[in-house]
């Protein structure tokens, strides 16, 4: 594998880690690993739920397929094998891992090409992010997922507050990390 440079990215609902995923993209040519769409792979399609009821689906998916697999879903079949169907891409995104066992799977394969970002934001600006698009905040982030998400900023190489700054700023705050 040629990787370089692998990105885990983990923060609250609305922080940010969407439009920072899209600038990493666009300016450092981060590959994003699809965790939300391998779990959409194994619904049948006429039993995919929209809105909150899909994030609600997706996450009971997940933690069965945690329980299931030791955390190793996200790694092995999703991560992994597309690192290795992809040998020429040298910068990878996880965006979301939502676990401390994930993080350290993950740390133990990569070891120093892995760096680990907490996105966070005022509960305000959280607030306020989710509910333009729509959907219960309190219902959210009541959710365990949630929880075990924010409690990720504790394992994080750096932490970044996406309140006041731009993505492209929080891009280059991460690209930095490698000392690039």
């Amino acid at each position: 594998m040629a990787v370089e440079k692998l990105l885990l990215l983990s923060g609250a609902i609305g922080s940010g880690k969407t439009e920072v995923a899209k600038e990493l993209t666009r300016t450092f040519q981060f590959v994003k690993v699809a965790s939300g769409g391998y779990l959409t792979s194994l619904i049948p399609p006429d039993k995919l739920k929209e809105g909150d009821e899909r994030r609600r689906q997706l996450q009971e998916l997940g933690d069965r397929l945690d329980e299931e697999t030791d955390y190793r879903w996200i790694f092995d079949p999703v991560a992994v094998q597309a690192i290795e169907g992809a040998p020429d891409v040298k910068n990878w995104l996880v965006d979301a891992v939502r676990k401390k066992r994930q993080v350290e799977l993950f740390r133990e394969r990569f070891g120093s090409l892995i760096r680990h970002v907490h996105l966070t934001a005022s509960e305000e600006v959280l607030r306020s992010r989710y509910s333009e698009k729509g959907g219960d905040y309190d219902a959210a982030i009541a959710h365990p997922n949630e929880v075990n998400a924010r409690s990720l900023k504790k394992l994080a190489d750096l932490v970044l507050d996406t309140s006041a700054a731009n993505a492209e700023l929080l891009a280059q705050q991460i690209w930095s990390t490698w000392g690039s």
